[in-house]
């Protein structure tokens, strides 16, 4: 999970992507099954606060959730491409975020 953060990201910043907003998905050791985002916290006071947080030094960060069924849900949306022409998801014209917490 430690090298997401510096191989997903664009090779402007020494990573493997040829631009931003790539959907992709790693079998990696540590990644699967689970689903991550890559995200990038340049804004000084976002990457400070991450900083505090402990999550390493940015502006790159991984955020990672395990969840269990992905090695089996990539390869059936895969399928349903290939097959019938229809994607499960498809990207917003713009990126959006929602975010949602739980006070103890």
């Amino acid at each position: 999970l430690g090298e997401l953060s510096k191989v997903l990201v664009p090779q402007k910043d020494g990573g493997v992507l040829s631009r931003v907003g790539v959907v992709d998905y790693s079998i990696g050791k540590g990644v699967a099954p689970g689903v991550f985002v890559v995200a990038d916290m340049s804004h000084p006071r976002i990457s400070e606060r991450m900083e505090d947080l402990k999550m390493g030094k940015g502006p790159y960060f991984t955020f990672h959730r395990p969840y269990h069924l992905t090695s089996l849900e990539v390869p059936l949306t895969c399928a349903r491409v290939v097959l019938y022409g229809k994607a499960d998801m498809v990207p917003l014209a713009k990126p959006v975020a929602e975010v949602a917490a739980v006070a103890k």
